[in-house]
C-alpha cells in the first residue's frame, strides 16, 4: 500500500509513479485528513510512505497521523521522502516513530523534487523543473525495484549538519514560520473556492467571497500555488514569484 501526503503534487507523483511500477493500492493522506477517516485494510502488512521533508524532517502532520493509527503486528514501512534543498537526518526521527508504532522501518530515501515552498524559496524555471524531474524518474524506478523485491533501503549516513538542521532548525521552522497569519489574497481573487477545497486541514473558510485563514495551518503550499488567478500571497516575497503544483 502506497500512502502519500502532498500539497503541490511531488510527493503524489513519486507516489503514483511506484505504484503503477509495483501495482500497488495508492492511498490519499490528504483526503484522510480532510475527511477525518482512517487507513484502510493492508493485507501485505507492507506500507509505503510518501511526503515531503518540511524542515528536514517528516511533516508533524504526517508523523501525527501515523501515529495515531493502528498496524498489524509484523506490519513493515518503507519512507519516501521529497525534498528541494539539503536532506537533514529524518531518518532517526522516521526510526523512532515506526519503533514507538511496532513497525519495521525498512528504510527512508529521499529524492530532490522541484522546490515548491514558495513561502521562502523561489520554484525553478519550468526547464530547470523538467531536468529536475528528469533526474528523480531514476531514482523513483531504483527505489520501486527495491519495494518489489522487499530489500531494504540504503540509509545514507547523517552529517552534524544534518542533525542540527532536523532538530533545533526544525523547532524554530515550526515555532515562528509554520502561521498563516501572512496568507492573504488580493483583489484578484474571483471567490472560487478551489483554495477551501485543496486545504487537507480544512483550514480555509471562503468569507464574503475571499478565503479566510483559521490558524491550523501546516504550510503545505497547496492553496498559494494551486490559486488559479495567483491570488494568495505569502507576505509580500511572494506577489512577483512563480507558482508550483506537479500534476
Amino acid at each position: 500500500m502506497i500512502v502519500y501526503f502532498s500539497g503541490t503534487g511531488n510527493s503524489r507523483y513519486i507516489a503514483k509513479s511506484i505504484a503503477n511500477i509495483n501495482k500497488q493500492k495508492l492511498i490519499n493522506m490528504g483526503e484522510l485528513l480532510k475527511y477525518k477517516k482512517d487507513l484502510p485494510e493492508n493485507p501485505s502488512g507492507i506500507y509505503v510512505f510518501v511526503a515531503p521533508m518540511y524542515a528536514w524532517k517528516l511533516p508533524r502532520i504526517v508523523e501525527s497521523f501515523i501515529r495515531r493509527e493502528k498496524f498489524n503486528k509484523g506490519s513493515k514501512a518503507y519512507f519516501v521522502l521529497t525534498a528541494g534543498l539539503a536532506n537533514g537526518n529524518a531518518n532517526k526521527s522516521i526510526y523512532e516513530l515506526c519503533a514507538e508504532k511496532g513497525i519495521e522501518c525498512l528504510g527512508c530515501a529521499c529524492i530532490t523534487m522541484p522546490e515548491n515552498y514558495i513561502a521562502l524559496y523561489s520554484a525553478p524555471s519550468p526547464e530547470k523543473e523538467k531536468q529536475i524531474i528528469a533526474k528523480a524518474d531514476k531514482a523513483i524506478i531504483s527505489f520501486a525495484k527495491a519495494i518489489a523485491q522487499n530489500k531494504p533501503f540504503k540509509d545514507t549516513p547523517p552529517s552534524p549538519m544534518g542533525f542540527l538542521l532536523s532538530t533545533i532548525v526544525n523547532d524554530v521552522f515550526y515555532k515562528f514560520i509554520v502561521k498563516d497569519r501572512k496568507f492573504w489574497a488580493n483583489d484578484n481573487c474571483i471567490g472560487c473556492g478551489i483554495c477551501e477545497k485543496a486545504c487537507m486541514l480544512n483550514n480555509i473558510k471562503l468569507v464574503d467571497g475571499k478565503p479566510k485563514w483559521l490558524e491550523q495551518c501546516t504550510h503545505c503550499m497547496a492553496c498559494i500555488n494551486l490559486c488559479p488567478k495567483q491570488a494568495i500571497n505569502y507576505g509580500k516575497g511572494t506577489i512577483k514569484k512563480r507558482r508550483y503544483y506537479l500534476e
